[in-house]
Order: C-alpha cells, then sequence, then structure tokens
C-alpha cells in the first residue's frame, strides 16, 4: 500500500516492514516497522543535490 498524503511514498512489504520512499529524489529514507519511526525520520530528509541533477 502507497501513501499519497505527504511528500513520502510508503510500501508495506511481506515481512511487516514498511519503507518510506522520498518522492522528489526517490531514495529510499528508512525501513521500519512502525508507522512513527517513518515520520520521524521523514521530518529529517534532505535530499542529495547529486541525485536532483
Amino acid at each position: 500500500m502507497l501513501s499519497t498524503l505527504s511528500n513520502f511514498a510508503r510500501r508495506e512489504k511481506r515481512d511487516g516492514t514498511r519503507d518510506s520512499i522520498c518522492r522528489k529524489c526517490y531514495a529510499t529514507v528508512r525501513k521500519a516497522y512502525w508507522e512513527a519511526d517513518l515520520e520521524a525520520t521523514e521530518q529529517m530528509q534532505v535530499c542529495d543535490p547529486a541525485t536532483l541533477e
């Protein structure tokens, strides 16, 4: 399931973890079991300028 409510897409995996993916630079920001862990990391996400070129 992908979340469309933010600048991050979330993908739930078979092992019960979720990936948070930045919609701007497409980096996987974090893999976690809990949504709160994803949210905390997303707030600190800074895109690498080299990947945006």
